[in-house]
């Protein structure tokens, strides 16, 4: 049986998989360009087409991305394994940071990243690799420091263990202080429990230097010593030993991975290392099975009313405020995550990039997480919390295409995604952010993740909302008008000269006067929100005068706002006739103040 193994790179992630040419034609029996072969995820068993595409130089195409995702996605270093089914070809990831991903890695030469080999194969039954490792500081050497594996007598009686969160349990409550030894590595290790093991089962039993190879011929009973190899019992159950082989007679290059000593191992996947080492070739432990990491459940969290709203209104009405006073309310400070839009804000930005990471002349590429999927995260690490992703100036970017593909995820039911998407490096992210906790094989929105969006109705012509957008929001308005816990309505606006116009007299003259307009190029869209300014420079009383420095500010603010957005095509509506210039407007505030609107204006302040 001939297997492929590639070694992830950065183009893997970012672009197609490029093969050698020699695996094109030795693996892939030189199939002609773009021809469609049955792949299947070994642990997620997703189905696909993958094509061989010969354009430039040969690689994968068509799902082949897609049955990497399921299988739970790729990093840097990972391993894609390719090997020939019945009818099909079988991917399995082989993570860079599992005992056997270690191992195998040792294979490639620096600069190599394909490797095709040829293995021996075994018609015998089925069988898969399970057990309980710990890497601890002193290893199994040390009596006082265990390293545990199924069998161990450590472990005691295990005849009502049922399931693996039993034996994880079990074991906890055995060495309660087993994180103070372990290394990088806890008790999530553990993937076997006893009825797993049946009768007709190849283990492999590694103590004092040698690999014992058997057979299971017998159930599980509890006996006082479960490894008892002199009456042939391993894990409590009767063993048929085949073949002994001493590490030192495995060939150099494999010795290494017979390094894992009071160990047991049911071998299913890699049927050919069975048979490799009844030949006295080799033996490798697989540490890399997730048996017992649970498939994330995106229904998990008991919050169902997540949903994506729109705040949006005049500038300055306080939307800001409001999302962060109202719709926050009650939210921990780390429970929200809060990024702005702009018209250079990308897709990366927004989900996350991979970056170079340098340490010393060594240079790694890592996904650096962006506000969504740190949001997403945090939902997941919370489930019972709500989790708000605010965005503040929602059309000042473009919003589509900074969504990119989470804009499926927009569409909920009971607040939760109704279609999932695959993205990648987001999936590689939180299956190493939650490892050993949960698997992720597709992205959704939980019911307990809040998008809140900001918007200026003055903005709506900088980058358009399409409707296919809009209709997966809600929206709420926020209505512009002074309440009474409004701090400043009543002060003055600021002047040099006495002017008797408050804040509110001022903001509602104004927005009263461009709905009477009727010349269709100033409408509500445009009005001032009772926030556009603060309160600097605002008089308590009208015999009271601000500084030049706070005046000019207030007029360049209100005015420049006016002259620029709302009378731009219709200034001699608003202002006397003689202004030309925003300086010349501003100049003349701060010598005759209202004087400088046109009387249309003045008479709605005079009322």
């Amino acid at each position: 049986m001939k297997v492929y193994i590639r070694k992830v790179d950065y183009q893997c992630i970012n672009k197609q998989i490029s093969i050698l040419s020699d695996v094109a034609k030795n693996f892939f029996d030189n199939v002609e360009n773009a021809t469609a072969l049955d792949f299947v995820g070994a642990t997620s068993k997703q189905k696909g087409k993958v094509t061989i595409l010969y354009a430039t130089d040969a690689r994968l195409g068509g799902d082949i991305k897609q049955i990497i995702s399921a299988e739970g996605g790729m990093g840097i270093d990972d391993l894609i394994t390719i090997w020939k089914g019945k009818g099909n070809y079988i991917l399995q990831i082989i993570k860079n940071n599992s005992e056997m991903g270690k191992q195998m890695l040792s294979l490639f030469s620096e600069g190599e990243r394909h490797i095709l080999m040829n293995v021996d194969n075994q018609t015998d039954e089925d069988f898969n690799v399970y057990g309980i490792h710990m890497t601890l500081k002193n290893s199994a050497l040390d009596k006082e420091n265990p390293h545990v594996c199924i069998g161990w007598k450590g472990l005691g009686d295990l005849t009502n263990i049922e399931t693996k969160n039993d034996l994880r349990n079990h074991y906890l409550s055995l060495y309660p202080d087993i994180n103070k030894y372990a290394l990088g590595q806890n008790v999530s290790q553990i993937w076997m429990f006893k009825n797993e093991i049946k009768i007709g089962d190849y283990i492999v039993y590694f103590d004092r230097n040698v690999a014992h190879i058997g057979r299971i011929i017998g159930n599980y009973e509890f006996i006082s010593n479960p490894v008892d190899q002199d009456n042939d019992y391993v894990n409590n159950r009767k063993v048929e030993w085949i073949k002994d082989i001493p590490y030192k007679d495995l060939p150099e290059d494999y010795r290494n991975s017979a390094k894992t000593q009071k160990s047991i191992f049911r071998l299913n996947s890699y049927k050919s290392l069975i048979n490799d080492i009844i030949n006295g070739k080799k033996i490798e432990d697989d540490d890399s099975n997730n048996n017992d990491v649970v498939i994330y459940d995106w229904n998990s969290s008991t919050i169902k009313d997540g949903k994506n709203l729109i705040v949006y209104g005049t500038p300055g009405c306080g939307k800001s405020y409001y999302v962060e006073h109202v719709l926050l309310d009650g939210y921990p400070k780390e429970n929200y995550i809060r990024t702005t839009f702009f018209a250079d804000y990308t897709n990366t930005d927004f989900v996350g990039q991979i970056l170079p990471i340098v340490d010393g002349d060594k240079v790694t590429y890592q996904f650096n997480p962006g506000p969504f999927t740190l949001a997403l995260a945090q939902a997941i690490r919370k489930p019972n919390e709500k989790v708000a992703l605010v965005i503040e100036e929602l059309n000042r970017g473009s919003a589509p295409s900074i969504f990119g593909d989470i804009f499926q995820l927009l569409d909920r039911k009971n607040g939760i995604s109704e279609y999932p998407i695959t993205n990648i490096n987001i999936i590689d992210y939180l299956n190493k952010e939650f490892d050993g906790q949960f698997l992720f094989k597709d992205i959704k929105l939980p019911g307990n993740l809040f998008i809140y969006a900001t918007m200026n109705t003055s903005d709506q012509n900088v980058f358009t909302l399409d409707t296919a957008f809009k209709r997966r929001w809600e929206f709420e308005k926020l209505i512009n008008e002074f309440k009474d816990d409004h701090e400043f309505k009543g002060m003055y606006i600021p002047s040099l000269i006495s002017l008797n116009v408050t804040w509110e007299e001022l903001v509602n003259a104004i927005n009263e006067y461009m709905l009477e307009l009727t010349d269709n190029l100033n409408n509500e869209d445009k009005q001032i929100g009772v926030y556009f300014v603060d309160k600097t420079g605002m008089r308590k009383e009208e015999a009271s005068l601000s500084s030049e420095e706070d005046t000019k500010k207030f007029a360049y603010k209100v005015l420049e706002y006016l002259w620029d957005d709302v009378s731009k095509f219709a200034r001699d509506k608003w202002f006397k006739e003689d202004i030309k210039s925003l300086d010349q407007l501003v100049e003349e505030y701060l010598k005759s103040g209202t004087e400088v609107f046109s009387d249309g204006v003045k008479s709605k302040l005079n009322k």
